[in-house]
């Protein structure tokens, strides 16, 4: 299945897409022996624990899990396949000990300092609307996402 798959898309592909096959390519060689009948949870998880003993990112990880699903939906989708016994158990890598990514949080100051730059009248309405927008999140009063619409990139309509 991994051929079929490689074959039909990587001609059509981008060259970014095709330089990422290329580079997952060598992650899921384990499965090229694997019968499609007897592909099973055990061997996924087992592919699981290898995948994390290698020095590769959480997020690659997730990349490279994201690409063997993508093959196992071109079975399904192609080929009349079923992997729902797998499938529905099959989870992405997870590192709990991973810190998450703070958002960057502009205190009114920063705020204030950052607009004094901008010296079109439209931008600086613009950006004091979406910075009170988001301070108001923490209130029960914040404004739903439909509230605004752009138009044109010149008018701020405000469905409120």
């Amino acid at each position: 299945m991994w051929g079929a798959t490689f074959y039909q898309h990587y001609n059509s592909a981008k060259d970014t897409t095709k330089y990422g096959y290329d580079n997952k390519e060598k992650f899921i060689e384990c499965f090229f022996t694997v019968k499609l009948k007897d592909f099973n949870i055990m061997q996924f998880e087992q592919w699981k624990r290898e995948i994390n003993k290698l020095n590769i990112s959480l997020r690659y990880k997730n990349d490279i899990y994201k690409f063997l699903k993508s093959i196992l939906n071109f079975g399904v989708k192609w080929h009349n396949l079923n992997f729902q016994a797998v499938y529905n158990k099959m989870t992405k890598f997870q590192d709990p000990n991973e810190r998450r990514k703070e958002m960057a949080y502009y205190t009114y100051d920063e705020f204030k300092k950052f607009i004094s730059y901008e010296d079109d009248l439209r931008w600086k309405c613009v950006f004091e609307i979406l910075y009170y927008w988001d301070s108001a999140k923490e209130n029960q009063k914040a404004l739903p996402g439909k509230t605004f619409t752009l138009i044109k990139k010149y008018y701020l309509l405000i469905n409120k």
